[in-house]
């Protein structure tokens, strides 16, 4: 079988983290973050799933239970969608600070992917 040629340039990393949806018409989806890069994410367990390839749609990660300011917000758009399984997305607007915490989110759970299984990391305390 022929392997497929990886179109991906950015790193994408595993990291599991609940995500608030809203969709095209105001409807509020949650779902949990499989896997992510500074450029999109897999996101899973989105039900209802009313997303369809090529919708555009805003999204809202809650960084900390403690300071509801350190979150990532903007919007994406479906890329590709797996039945009931999740959906591939595309980033194409976020917040002021959203590409910081994305940058550590990636940088810090890429390099504990194969070290230290576990909880996944938001931010280091180095």
């Amino acid at each position: 079988m022929k392997k497929m040629k990886e179109k991906r340039k950015f790193i994408r990393t595993k990291w599991k983290y609940p995500v608030v949806i809203f969709g095209p018409n105001n409807e509020i989806l949650n779902g949990q973050i499989s896997n992510i890069s500074l450029t999109g994410a897999y996101i899973t367990r989105v039900f209802p799933c009313i997303l369809r390839v090529g919708d555009i749609f805003s999204f809202n990660i809650i960084l900390s239970d403690i300071d509801l300011d350190l979150r990532i917000e903007g919007d994406a758009i479906v890329l590709r969608q797996e039945s009931t399984i999740g959906i591939g997305v595309k980033f194409t607007k976020f917040n002021a600070d959203a590409l910081m915490h994305l940058r550590k989110i990636v940088t810090y759970n890429h390099e504990d992917t194969e070290s230290t299984p576990g909880k996944p990391k938001i931010f280091s305390d180095n």
